[in-house]
C-alpha cells in the first residue's frame, strides 16, 4: 500500500471541507478514549487503590465514563460522516468516468475488452468506495493514536520509551516483506476476475448458439480455465495480503512482550511506579489494537490502490479529438458537403478510403453506394466526426469539419444507424431525444413520418410503452422505426442514414422514403444503402469501390453507363417476395443467368429452374440453417440481411454479411454434406430457396451440362464456407 494513495483519498474528502472537518472532530473526539484511559490508569491505581484516595479513584471513573460517552457519540458520527463523504466522492469520480466515456470515439470503445469496462465501472469502483469508506477513516484514526500514544509514552519513561523504539519498527518492517508481493498478486486477481466477467458477459450473450450447438460442456471447460487462474491469483493475493495483517499483529506482540519485562525491571528498581507501568502498557496495548486495525484496512486499501491505478489509467488516456483548439460555432448550416481527397483507413497500413472526393448540393438527396468494403459506412462515419481524417479534408458548408465545435456540429446534424440503439425508457422519451424541446404533436408528426405511430397506439401503455428489451414490447423493424423518428424529429440540416431502411418491411420502408423525400430542399440527405431500389429516384448516387468514387450521377443515367451500378442493380433485380401471382415465377430466368454457376444453363434450363424456387421468410435472428444442418437447399436473397457465422474455438464469429442479391448455400445443389456455417437473419429478410433434389433431377437430364455446372461449383469451394 502506497502512503500517497491515502494520500490521495484524504484530498479527494478535502473537496468537501465542512464534512470532512466534522469528520476529523469525531475521530479526535474518538480517540480521546484511546489515549486518556491510559493516562487516568495512573491515577487510579497509584492514588485512588494503593494510596487510597477516594475522591481521586471517584474523579477518575467518572472521566473515564465521559470519555467512553464522547468516544460512542463520536463513532456514530463518523460512520454517518464516513458514508456521507465516501459517497460524494466516489459519486465525483463516477461522473469522470462517465464523462471520459462518452468522450471516447464509438470505434475506440468497441475496439475494448467489454469484460475490461465492466470491472473498471462495477468492481475497480466498488473496490475504491469501500476503501474510502472502510478504510480511509480507520487508518486516520489509529495513524493519529499510534503518533500521539509514542509521544505520551516518552513523556511517561523515557528508557522505555527507547526500548520500545528499539523493537516497534519490527511491527512495521515485518509486513513489508509480504506487502508487495501482496500488491502485485491482488493486480493479477482483479485482472483475472475481468476475464472472467468478460467471459460470462460472452456466455450469456450467445447463450441460445452454446444450446443449439450443445457447446454447453465446451464452455464449462473454457470457463474451468479462468476458475483455475481466480484460484490462483485469488488463493496468493488473499494469503500475502493476509500475512500482512498476521505479521503485523506479531510484531506488535513481540514489542509488547520486551516492553513488559523491561518496564517491570524498572518498576522492581523504583524507577517508575506500578500504575505508570500499567498506564505505559495500556498505550502500547492501545498502539498494538491500533495496528491491528490498521492490518484489517490495507488489505482494503491494497485493492483499492490497484483498482484506483486502472481508473486513473483509463481518465489519463489520451482521447484523439477531432476538433482543433480554435473550433467555430455555426448559427446556421445549409447542408454542403465536401470530400476533398479524404484518405483514412483504422490500420494505416490498410487504408480503406484512397483519396475520396466529392461534393454535395444543399438540400440535395445523395446516396453512397457499392459493394462490402468499400468505404461507404466509414465516409459516414467521418462525416459523423467520429474519427479524424488522415489526408484530405471533409467540409461542410465550406468550413473544415474538425474545426467546427462539438455542440455546433451535432446540433446541425441528425443520424439513423444501421443499428436501433434506443435507451431503456419510453417511446416519448426516445424519440425526444433527438429533440427535447419538441412538443407532443412534435412527437406525434415524427412518429406519423416515421411509420410507427399506428403501431404505438395499438400497444397498451401507447406512448409510454419501455423500449427496453427486458419488456420485449417491440420488434426489431418497430425499434428500428422509433429510431427513425427519433432522427426525423431533429428537424436537422443534414439527415444521415446507415442502413436505416435494413430492417423494414416494403410498406415501411416506402412511408420513411416518402418523409425523408418530403425534407428537401430543406435538409441534406446522405444515405449509405445496399438497397438500390430505395434511391431512384435520388438527386445523386455516388459509386464507391475500393474507397474510391468510381462512379456518380442519377439512377437513369448509371444504369446506362453499364458499370459497376448495373451489375449491382442488375443483381437485386427480376426477384420477388410474395407467393407467385397467375403463374408469374418468384425469380426470372435471366436473373438466375446472373448466378456463374448457372450462366452455363440453357434458357429452356433457367425457365424450369425459376419455376422451382419457394420463398420463405425469416423473422430478425430467425436461423435459416445451422452448423452441421443437412445441405439441402440452394438460397438467393430477395430481401433483407443475413450474417454468416462458423465456429471459433467456444464461439460463433461473424465472418460475413449477405443483402439483397446475394446468394449462398449452392453447394448444397451437388454435394450431400453438412453446412459448415450458420447463416442468421440480421433483420427481416425473404429468401427464395431451391431444392437440391430439384435441382440435381433437371442437371441429370444434360449430363454435360451437369458436369460444367459441377466444375463452377468447385472453383470457388475454396471460398465458400456454406
Amino acid at each position: 500500500m502506497s502512503f500517497s494513495f491515502v494520500a490521495r483519498c484524504v484530498r479527494q474528502m478535502l473537496a468537501f471541507r465542512g464534512r470532512f472537518a466534522l469528520l476529523v472532530m469525531a475521530l479526535l473526539m474518538e480517540a480521546s478514549y484511546y489515549l486518556g484511559s491510559p493516562l487516568l490508569y495512573k491515577f487510579i491505581f497509584d492514588e485512588g487503590i494503593t494510596q487510597g484516595q477516594k475522591d481521586v479513584l471517584i474523579w477518575a471513573m467518572a472521566v473515564l465514563a465521559g470519555l467512553l460517552a464522547v468516544q460512542s457519540l463520536a463513532t456514530f458520527a463518523q460512520e454517518r460522516l464516513s458514508g456521507v463523504l465516501g459517497m460524494k466522492v466516489m459519486n465525483r469520480l463516477r461522473a469522470r468516468l462517465h464523462d471520459k466515456l462518452q468522450h471516447f470515439p464509438p470505434p475506440v470503445v468497441a475496439a475494448r475488452s467489454q469484460g475490461d469496462l465492466v470491472q473498471l465501472f462495477g468492481a475497480d469502483v466498488a473496490a475504491v468506495e469501500t476503501a474510502l469508506v472502510r478504510a480511509v477513516p480507520p487508518l486516520l484514526l489509529h495513524s493519529l493514536i499510534i503518533g500521539a500514544s509514542l509521544v505520551l509514552l516518552l513523556g511517561i519513561n523515557w528508557i522505555l520509551f527507547l526500548i520500545t523504539m528499539a523493537v516497534l519498527p519490527m511491527a512495521v518492517l515485518i509486513p513489508k516483506i509480504f506487502a508487495t508481493k501482496a500488491a502485485r498478486w491482488e493486480g493479477h486477481h482483479q485482472q483475472a476476475k475481468a476475464r472472467a466477467t468478460g467471459f460470462i458477459q460472452e456466455s450469456l450473450a450467445t447463450l441460445p448458439v452454446i444450446r443449439l450447438f450443445h457447446l454447453a460442456q465446451r464452455r464449462e471447460r473454457a470457463f474451468g480455465t479462468h476458475l483455475d487462474r481466480l484460484d490462483q491469483t485469488g488463493s496468493h493475493a488473499y494469503l500475502f495480503g493476509g500475512l500482512v495483517a498476521r505479521t503485523a499483529i506479531l510484531g506488535t506482540g513481540i514489542t509488547q512482550l520486551v516492553v513488559v519485562s523491561a518496564g517491570a525491571v524498572l518498576a522492581v528498581n523504583g524507577q517508575m511506579t506500578a500504575g505508570l507501568l500499567i498506564a505505559f502498557v495500556g498505550l502500547l496495548m492501545g498502539i498494538a489494537e491500533a495496528v491491528g486495525m490498521l492490518t484489517t484496512a490495507i488489505p482494503l486499501m491494497i485493492s483499492a490502490q490497484q483498482a484506483h491505478c486502472r481508473i486513473q489509467s483509463f481518465l489519463d488516456e489520451d482521447i484523439p479529438s477531432p476538433q482543433t483548439e480554435d473550433a467555430i460555432r455555426l448559427d446556421q448550416l445549409n447542408g454542403e458537403i465536401v470530400f476533398d481527397n479524404v484518405c483514412f483507413g483504422y490500420d494505416p497500413a490498410h487504408p480503406i478510403l484512397n483519396g475520396l472526393g466529392f461534393t454535395i448540393r444543399p438540400g440535395s438527396r445523395v446516396a453512397l453506394v457499392g459493394p462490402s468494403g468499400c468505404g461507404k459506412s466509414t465516409a459516414l462515419s467521418l462525416l459523423m466526426r467520429f474519427a479524424p481524417a488522415q489526408s484530405g479534408q471533409v467540409l461542410l458548408d465550406g468550413v473544415p469539419i474538425g474545426n467546427i465545435a462539438e455542440e455546433s456540429l451535432r446540433a446541425h446534424i441528425a443520424v439513423v444507424l444501421q443499428n436501433a440503439l434506443l435507451f431503456d425508457a419510453s417511446i416519448r422519451d426516445n424519440i425526444l431525444a433527438g429533440n427535447p424541446d419538441a412538443t407532443d404533436d412534435g412527437i406525434i408528426a415524427a412518429a406519423r413520418a416515421a411509420g410507427i405511430h399506428d403501431a404505438i397506439l395499438a400497444k397498451p401503455l401507447g406512448y409510454d410503452t419501455p423500449v427496453s428489451p427486458a419488456a420485449g414490447a417491440l420488434s426489431g423493424g418497430e425499434r428500428q422505426r422509433i429510431a427513425v423518428a427519433r432522427a426525423l424529429i431533429r428537424r436537422a440540416p443534414i439527415l444521415l442514414l446507415d442502413e436505416a431502411t435494413s430492417a423494414l418491411d416494403p410498406a415501411s420502408e416506402h412511408v420513411v422514403n416518402d418523409s425523408v423525400a418530403a425534407l428537401a430542399p430543406e435538409c441534406t440527405v446522405v444515405s449509405v444503402t445496399h438497397r438500390l431500389a430505395s434511391v431512384v429516384d435520388y438527386d445523386l448516387i455516388l459509386v464507391l469501390k475500393d474507397g474510391r468514387l468510381v462512379e456518380s450521377g442519377r439512377h437513369d443515367s448509371l444504369v446506362a453507363q453499364g458499370g459497376l451500378y448495373t451489375q449491382l442493380w442488375t443483381r437485386q433485380q427480376g426477384m420477388a417476395t410474395a407467393a407467385a401471382i397467375d403463374g408469374q415465377s418468384l425469380i426470372t430466368p435471366d436473373r438466375l443467368a446472373l448466378i456463374p454457376f448457372l450462366s452455363e444453363c440453357s434458357r429452356q434450363t433457367l425457365e424450369e429452374l425459376s419455376e422451382l424456387f419457394v420463398a420463405s421468410h425469416f423473422t430478425e435472428g430467425q436461423y435459416v440453417f445451422h452448423h452441421g444442418d443437412p445441405g439441402e437447399h440452394f438460397y438467393v436473397i430477395a430481401r433483407g440481411c443475413v450474417q454468416v457465422l462458423v465456429p471459433d474455438g467456444d464461439n460463433m464469429q461473424v465472418v460475413n454479411t449477405l443483402r439483397d442479391g446475394d446468394f449462398f448455400g449452392e453447394i448444397a445443389l451437388l454435394r450431400d454434406v453438412p453446412r459448415t456455417a450458420s447463416i442468421v437473419a440480421w433483420a427481416d429478410t425473404w429468401c427464395l430457396s431451391l431444392s437440391s433434389q430439384q435441382f440435381l433431377r433437371i442437371m441429370q437430364t444434360e449430363p454435360e451440362l451437369h458436369a460444367r455446372v459441377n466444375a463452377a461449383v468447385r472453383a470457388v469451394i475454396g471460398d465458400e464456407v456454406i
